[in-house]
């Protein structure tokens, strides 16, 4: 058996994206997708909750990104530290402020 890179060797470039441009085009030429087939049973208040519930879970990561996870660290990737604030009358103050000028804005 003979090892280690070869000139013309193994998949060609772009071979993949070229079947799954196809497959997407084919798919939208026809007028259905199968992410509008998902949606479909979602919207259909006569099917079945569960159905409803599985359909919404696949179609889910097509129509909403992830959330990543992020982690914090302090210098040289210890822990981050953190010192006690005292607050103040004047800050409890604006902070209620804001509050009321907020829940007054979406009123």
């Amino acid at each position: 058996m003979r090892g280690g890179r070869r000139q013309g060797a193994g998949r060609k470039s772009g071979s993949v994206a070229r079947i799954d441009y196809e497959a997407r085009r084919q798919a939208h030429a026809s007028g259905l997708t199968p992410l509008d087939y998902l949606l479909s049973i979602v919207r259909d208040e006569t099917e079945n909750k569960r159905e409803r519930i599985d359909a919404a879970k696949a179609a889910a990561p097509y129509c909403h990104s992830r959330l990543s996870s992020t982690e914090l660290s302090g210098p040289n990737k210890g822990p981050i530290q953190t010192e006690p604030v005292e607050i103040t009358d004047e800050m409890r103050a604006r902070a209620l402020a804001a509050f009321i000028a907020k829940t007054k804005a979406k009123a």
